[in-house]
């Protein structure tokens, strides 16, 4: 049997007053049973500070939970903390209470009831008490993505908790939270993935035009490598890296890949595959590269890196939608053309670069030429 890590979604009620009897509720995934394919909910109850603290006496918790991933009628009884003869050991008092009984007006509805037969009831306070524990049989542990939903006082029939008056009467306690859980895959925890990833991260790098991806994993079984995919569009990944993975490791790894032609919005995303050839997509990061600014019409914006060795990469911003083409021009100390090229543009931003490893020592300018203008003219400095 497997613990599970869930997911959780609170919804909260404004109270009046801080001497009044207030409980909170939740669900917490108790274990899986992957075998078997079952489920174990624990229901825990609580007030929200020791102000709000009360007796609890007759309790009904209802809730819904996912059609599509439980077999009906499958809720059972697993296990019962609220019991006979429980005793308050702060005052000595006793609190009975019968048998807990488990009832559904509809199939993916449960009312779980817990009846006060004597005593003053046990003492809530600021610390989760476990109810009790519910069973439910899973249709299939590869296909079960759970959701347990509470049912406020606005929902039908709602969850009713109450405590006892001097009277000896049964009076509501007022809600103050549900803690429900949402969207839990069962799969992940019977079929974990090779690799659990912590934290998938972009930034932008405005001075060299580019964008740093940095990726941690907590742990790695049979990691071969990580394809780095990207998009303009949120659509039609391609692969634009790859990095080795460590493969197996029970320790915080971390990865890094730099994208150095990003365009104005980027979308990536990881794609992890292990030795076997299995593969698992992350989720997608979307970042928009400020190393474009729209300048003067077709502009050069910066040339870099300057000095340059080998490369140099330049920023330019076309908004001529006719011109596809440009003429690179690289112009000595004397005006003479030392390098031509033509390159492909499109319209809006384009980071362009040429070769610069046949070019002189020296200082050199470099300006583009379409069918009917010319750029401004940027330094260079080859070293």
């Amino acid at each position: 049997m497997k613990r599970l890590f869930t997911f959780l979604s609170v919804v909260m009620f404004a109270t009046a007053g801080f001497s009044q009897a207030l409980y909170d509720v939740r669900f917490s995934v108790d274990s899986v049973d992957c075998v078997n394919e079952e489920v174990y909910i624990d229901i825990d109850v609580k007030a929200p500070s020791a102000a709000n603290a009360f007796r609890i006496a007759e309790q009904n918790y209802r809730f819904s939970f996912t059609r599509s991933s439980i077999m009906p009628a499958s809720s059972e009884l697993y296990k019962e903390n609220l019991v006979d003869f429980y005793l308050n050991e702060d005052n000595g008092t006793t609190g009975f209470y019968n048998g807990h009984t488990l009832t559904g007006s509809l199939d993916t509805i449960v009312s779980y009831n817990v009846e006060l037969a004597g005593g003053d009831g046990v003492l809530v306070e600021n610390s989760w008490l476990n109810v009790g524990t519910l069973k439910f049989d899973l249709i299939s542990v590869d296909n079960s993505c759970l959701d347990f939903i509470w049912h406020d006082q606005g929902i039908f029939p709602p969850t009713f908790i109450s405590e006892k008056n001097a009277a000896e009467q049964l009076v509501p306690v007022a809600q103050n939270s549900y803690t429900n859980i949402t969207n839990i895959c069962v799969s992940d925890i019977c079929n974990p993935l090779p690799v659990e990833l912590t934290d998938f991260t972009a930034v932008d790098n405005r001075d060299e035009c580019s964008v740093e991806l940095s990726w941690t994993t907590a742990t790695e079984t049979d990691n071969d490598f990580f394809q780095i995919e990207k998009s303009t569009t949120g659509f039609d990944y391609q692969p634009i890296g790859m990095i080795e993975a460590v493969g197996n490791s029970v320790t915080t790894n971390t990865y890094t890949f730099v994208d150095r032609t990003p365009s104005v919005k980027n979308y990536y995303r990881l794609k992890q595959v292990d030795v076997n050839g299995g593969a698992t997509i992350s989720s997608q990061l979307v970042i928009n590269s400020t190393c474009f600014e729209e300048g003067v019409s077709n502009s050069i914006l910066e040339v870099f890196p300057n000095p340059a060795s080998k490369e140099a990469n330049f920023k330019f911003y076309n908004t001529d939608l006719g011109d596809s083409e440009v003429e690179l021009n690289v112009l000595d100390i004397l005006g003479q053309v030392a390098y031509r090229e033509t390159m492909q543009v499109s319209e809006g931003p384009n980071l362009l670069s040429f070769h610069t490893g046949n070019l002189v020592p020296g200082t050199y300018m470099i300006q583009l030429k379409g069918d009917n203008w010319f750029s401004n003219v940027q330094k260079l400095v080859k070293k």
